[in-house]
């Protein structure tokens, strides 16, 4: 595994599913799950999704692996890089966000009705007393 130190400018638009990026600060390794969501209001940065170790994160980061603030976040590493870039339009984009906010209700209600199955459970009087 080697970081390309001086990448293309714009090297996370070539990113797709699975390809493998240098995590500067953690110093790890992470998999893209979804191709780069560019901005679509404006900001510096867009969103990736990412897998380090067995947790999907979200990062906001720039077409060039920077941070809100400008700082290096993220290398891609040699022969994990397309030559070309995912051609995602802003709608496409757009559509991405929606998906996956009614993945984060669905989760969200999905673990409200655990959360409430636990309380209910909790207070059994099936449940041995002390």
């Amino acid at each position: 595994m080697t970081p390309i130190q001086n990448p293309p400018e714009g090297w996370l638009r070539h990113l797709r599913e699975d390809c493998r990026v240098w995590l500067v600060k953690e110093r790890c390794e992470a998999t893209v799950m979804a191709p780069f969501m560019p901005s679509v209001s404006g900001h510096q940065t867009g969103k990736l999704f990412i897998q380090i170790e067995d947790r999907i994160h979200y990062w906001y980061v720039s077409a060039d692996g920077r941070g809100i603030d400008g700082s290096l976040l993220m290398l891609p590493i040699e022969g994990s890089l397309p030559e070309t870039p995912v051609e995602l339009t802003s709608q496409e984009a757009w559509q991405i966000r929606f998906e996956l906010q009614k993945l984060r209700d669905e989760v969200r209600y999905l673990r409200l009705a655990l959360m409430g199955q636990d309380r209910s459970f909790m207070g059994s009087s099936a449940l041995p007393r002390n």
